[in-house]
């Protein structure tokens, strides 16, 4: 199943039971989890070797084991999440920083979050003070900018004791459950309804969290996170202003964001911003909610991490530049290949074309679930022409500006790509579903053969396109602006 078929089923059964949108669990509505586990469906069934368990909260053996457990996980909690109680801060939440991270000087840099600190950093009074959370695995990192980190294992455990089941009705779904087997998402119900309930299992803690830490403000990288949408409901509640900063461009097809004409019900679980790449972006969320006067900000604010880039001085401080000029150096033409996770094999369509083009350097830039391969694909791949280690760990943009075309699946990178006027080619038709509007601009190629792809690169070569477009907003003053709008609200 193609992307565009996984999210025209949940369209239909949107359009089919509109009453969807009523259902609730103790004040937290369904739809939004049955959308996000049909998007993770969606992954797995594209992407069969990575991992999608389920985040269950585990019960505890006996009444004395948890009230013992209750005590020294709390304990644990207060020692590690000091309470903060000067002025509320601007706090700064991502689960994902060995996804979207690089080194700078040297250190771990989140190049979705990292950026907004720095900006909101010289944009408040010395008296503000920010705040970075990140989940206890990163604790180990070593980061360009310090940050709180919170014990998950404990913050799940303890979440257990305050969760107070209750049943559902099977009336409330038999309305729309036999319909659901039909389309062959029968069990996407029952893991929705799981993920539900771990996610009000979660709040009485991230609150207690949330009141240590002492926020006015929360920015966020994927809001419907299953670790994250706590927080944001829990920021909710208690008044704390939640931005959520996107990861990729939006356009008309995305399970969590389009084609929701009731998403204004549900404002308990929605951010009060939605920070957006560009004007398209912001347009594609914003389409959606009915009632203007009650929706959340869509705002094109543009990548801050791009912006940065498009700064000289900022390149120069990155590590992993010298090693990506000594590679372009040997070849006169060079290609980037990177996207999302790829099967366990590589792209045919790939490896025919590396190995009829010996005279193009061919760099593959691996998904960061993929990491872990590299020696896997390298196998795969046994020309000479090919370098797998060193485009993997090298900063994304310093090989943007250095190679002539980038070759993805469907990765909103060849977005980013656009900013140095780089084309692209597509070889899933999953990129011409996403991506039609830029193909037909000139901007994007699909080419499904080795062939077409030796011909794309060199017709982009002789027919160099004019790239001109708002898919990211590049003027820092933009961006500062409708910082300082956020954080006087």
């Amino acid at each position: 199943m193609e992307i565009k078929e996984s999210h025209a089923q949940l369209v239909r059964l949107q359009d089919q039971f509109p009453s969807l949108n009523n259902i609730q669990f103790q004040g937290l509505h369904l739809w939004p989890f049955i959308r996000y586990n049909e998007l993770e469906r969606f992954k797995k069934q594209r992407y069969s070797h990575v991992d999608l368990p389920r985040r269950r909260v585990a019960p505890a053996d006996s009444f004395i084991k948890r009230f013992v457990f209750k005590r020294r996980v709390s304990n644990s909690l207060n020692n590690l999440i000091d309470q903060h109680l000067g002025a509320p801060r601007i706090g700064f939440m991502s689960f994902g920083t060995s996804y979207y991270s690089e080194k700078v000087d040297g250190r771990v840099y989140n190049r979705h979050l990292d950026p907004f600190v720095e900006a909101v950093r010289k944009l408040v009074s010395r008296d503000v003070e920010t705040v970075k959370i990140h989940p206890d695995k990163d604790r180990g990192l070593d980061m360009l900018h310090d940050a709180t980190f919170l014990p998950m294992d404990a913050v799940k455990a303890l979440a257990h004791y305050y969760f107070k089941p209750s049943t559902w009705h099977e009336n409330e779904m038999s309305s729309f459950k036999e319909n659901l087997l039909e389309m062959g998402l029968g069990a996407i119900l029952d893991r929705s309804i799981g993920d539900l309930e771990d996610c009000l299992s979660m709040l009485p803690v991230a609150e207690m969290i949330l009141k240590r830490l002492n926020l006015s403000h929360l920015f966020v990288v994927c809001f419907y996170d299953l670790e994250v949408l706590p927080f944001v409901v829990a920021a909710k509640k208690m008044g704390i202003k939640v931005i959520d900063i996107q990861h990729g461009k939006q356009g008309q097809i995305h399970h969590i964001y389009s084609h929701n004409p009731l998403v204004h019900q549900m404002k308990e679980m929605y951010p009060d911003v939605f920070w957006n790449w560009g004007k398209s972006s912001a347009e594609a969320i914003d389409v959606w909610f009915s009632d203007k006067r009650n929706s959340p900000m869509c705002i094109p604010g543009g990548n801050l991490f791009t912006q940065n880039w498009l700064n000289d001085d900022f390149e120069a401080n990155y590590s992993g530049n010298t090693e990506i000029r000594a590679l372009v150096k040997r070849y006169g033409s060079v290609v980037l290949f990177c996207g999302d996770p790829i099967e366990e094999t590589f792209p045919e369509v790939m490896v025919k074309y590396i190995a009829q083009n010996p005279e193009v350097l061919v760099l593959v830039r691996l998904h960061p679930a993929m990491k872990n391969r590299i020696a896997g694909f390298k196998k795969q791949l046994p020309f000479e022409n090919v370098e797998i280690s060193i485009s993997t760990a090298a900063p994304l943009y310093a090989m943007l500006k250095a190679v002539d075309c980038l070759i993805t699946a469907w990765s909103s990178v060849c977005i980013e790509g656009l900013v140095f006027n780089l084309p692209s080619i597509l070889i899933h038709k999953n990129g011409v579903d996403l991506y039609q509007s830029y193909i037909d601009k000139g901007f994007f190629k699909y080419c499904s053969s080795a062939e077409a792809i030796s011909d794309g690169l060199k017709d982009f070569k002789v027919n160099v396109p004019v790239i001109q477009d708002d898919f990211i907003e590049t003027d820092v003053s933009v961006a500062t602006e409708y910082l300082k709008k956020i954080i006087s609200q």
